[in-house]
C-alpha cells in the first residue's frame, strides 16, 4: 500500500482507516445494482454532469444533514475531490490566473495546481484560519495586476494543519472575496468527521448562499479512497462550463457504476451510523498520538502541537530554539521505527523551488521545522507506540544536538 513500510509506525500516511470501510454494504450497494434494471444505465457513459440518481442523493443529503438547499444545477459528480481540483485549475484558474493558497496548504493539491501552471500566491494561516490582513493585501496585489482572484481554502479540519476556520473568520474571508470579485474555492472532505457533539461551522458555500462560490466534497474519506468520486457545488454558470469541457463531452460523467452503487447506498439510511462510528473512531485516534506525544515530550520542549477537533492531521512545529531541524528528526525518528511528513511540502515556495531548480532563493526554508502527523492510518496501539517514539526521538535530539545538514 502507498506509504507504508514495513516495521515502521507511519504518522505520514493520510489514508482512512482501512478497518473503517463498510466493505459488506458497499458490495451489497454494487450488487443491487447489478441486479437490477439499472445496470444499463450503470454500465453505459453517464450524463455530462454525472450519474443523476447519485446527483440526487447529494442533494438530499446535503438538505438533510445540513439544511443546506442545492438545485441540481449546481452539481457535478467528479473522479474524487482531486479530479475537482483539477477541473478548477484547468477551465477556471486558466482564465482568472492568480489562486490564493493556505500557508500550509495540502501538498498534493499544490502539485495539481503547479502541474497545470497556475500562478500560486501564499497566504499564511492562524489559529482562526486564512489571516485575513495578508489576505486583503494579496487580493489588492492581484487586483492591480488586472487578474481576477481565486480563493483556495480548506477551512475545516484543514490538512495540514488541522486548524478549522471560525465561523467569524468565515464571513470575514467572504467579504473580502465579494470586495475583490474573487471566486472561493472551498476543499471540504474532512466535514463530517468532526469530534465534538456539535458540528463545524456551516461552509463557506453555505454562508455565502452559492454566490461565487465552489465547495468540493468526496466520498473517499467517509466511504472508501477506492471509489473515486466526489462532487463539486458551485453557480450554475460555472457548472455548466465544467460540465460542457472536452472531458465530460468525450467520455460522459465521472464513474458511473460506483456512483450509482453509493447512491443506493446513500437510499439504505445507513450513513448517519457509519459517520457516528467513524467520529469516534478518529476522536480516539487522535486522542492516542496526542497523549502519547504529550507524555512523551521532555519539560519546556519548545514545540507546538495543534490539537484538531475532526479530520486526520495535526501540526507540529519546533521552536526556532532546538539544536536540530525537522529534516533531521525525521532521520532520527526513523531509526527507532516512526515516520512522518515533513512541512516544507505543504507550501507553495517548495514547489516553486522544484519546478525552477536555478532560483536562488532560499526556498527551502519555510517549514522545515514543521512536521505532519496523521492519526488516520495507524491502528491506536501503534499511534501510541509513534507518538512515544517521536517523544523519545526529540529528547535524543535535544540532549545529543545532530551536526548541521
Amino acid at each position: 500500500m502507498q506509504g507504508v513500510v514495513g516495521g515502521v509506525v507511519s504518522l505520514g500516511l493520510g489514508l482512512a482507516d482501512p478497518t473503517s470501510v463498510p466493505t459488506a454494504d458497499l458490495f451489497a450497494a454494487i450488487g443491487a445494482v447489478g441486479g437490477s434494471d439499472q445496470v444499463g444505465a450503470a454500465l453505459s457513459y453517464a450524463d455530462e454532469r454525472g450519474d443523476a440518481a447519485l446527483i440526487d442523493a447529494v442533494v438530499a443529503r446535503l438538505a438533510a444533514a445540513e439544511g443546506l438547499v442545492v438545485p441540481r444545477e449546481s452539481v457535478m459528480i467528479t473522479y474524487g475531490a482531486t479530479g475537482a481540483t483539477e477541473i478548477v485549475a484547468r477551465l477556471l484558474a486558466a482564465d482568472t490566473g492568480v489562486i490564493i493558497v493556505e500557508a500550509p496548504t495540502y501538498r498534493d493539491t499544490l502539485g495539481v495546481l503547479c502541474d497545470h501552471r497556475c500562478q500560486l500566491m501564499p497566504v499564511p494561516m492562524d489559529e482562526c484560519g486564512m489571516a485575513i490582513v495578508p489576505l486583503r493585501e494579496a487580493l489588492a496585489k492581484i487586483s492591480q495586476q488586472g487578474k481576477t482572484p481565486i480563493i483556495f481554502t480548506v477551512p475545516t479540519f484543514q490538512n495540514p494543519s488541522g486548524i478549522t476556520m471560525t465561523l467569524e473568520r468565515r464571513r470575514e474571508v467572504l467579504r473580502e472575496a465579494a470586495s475583490a470579485n474573487a471566486i472561493v474555492v472551498e476543499d471540504d472532505p474532512y466535514r463530517d468527521i468532526y469530534f465534538g457533539i456539535d458540528p463545524p461551522p456551516p461552509s463557506l458555500f453555505a454562508l455565502s448562499e452559492g454566490r461565487n462560490t465552489l465547495r468540493i466534497g468526496t466520498f473517499s474519506k467517509i466511504l472508501a479512497p477506492g471509489l473515486r468520486v466526489g462532487y463539486i457545488l458551485g453557480p450554475t454558470h460555472i457548472i455548466d462550463k465544467f460540465i460542457q469541457s472536452g472531458s465530460p463531452l468525450s467520455g460522459g460523467g465521472a464513474n458511473p457504476l460506483v456512483s450509482r452503487a453509493i447512491a443506493t447506498y446513500l437510499s439504505t439510511g445507513k450513513l448517519d451510523a457509519h459517520l457516528q462510528e467513524l467520529r469516534v473512531l478518529y476522536r480516539s485516534k487522535r486522542d492516542a498520538l496526542l497523549g502519547a506525544i504529550t507524555a512523551s515530550l521532555p519539560p519546556n520542549a519548545d514545540i507546538h502541537i495543534t490539537n484538531p477537533q475532526g479530520g486526520f492531521f495535526c501540526w507540529m512545529t519546533l521552536g526556532q530554539g532546538l539544536p536540530f531541524t525537522a529534516k533531521q528528526l525525521k532521520a532520527h525518528a526513523n531509526t527507532l521505527g516512526v515516520d512522518f511528513i515533513i512541512g516544507d511540502g505543504f507550501f507553495v515556495s517548495n514547489h516553486i523551488k522544484q519546478q525552477q531548480p536555478h532560483d536562488n532563493h532560499n526556498y527551502q526554508a519555510e517549514g522545515s521545522n514543521c512536521l505532519r502527523l496523521a492519526f488516520s492510518f495507524e491502528p491506536a496501539a501503534n499511534l501510541q507506540r509513534g507518538g512515544t517514539l517521536l517523544g523519545k526521538a526529540i529528547h535524543d535530539l535535544r540532549t545529543h544536538p545532530p551536526h548541521s545538514s
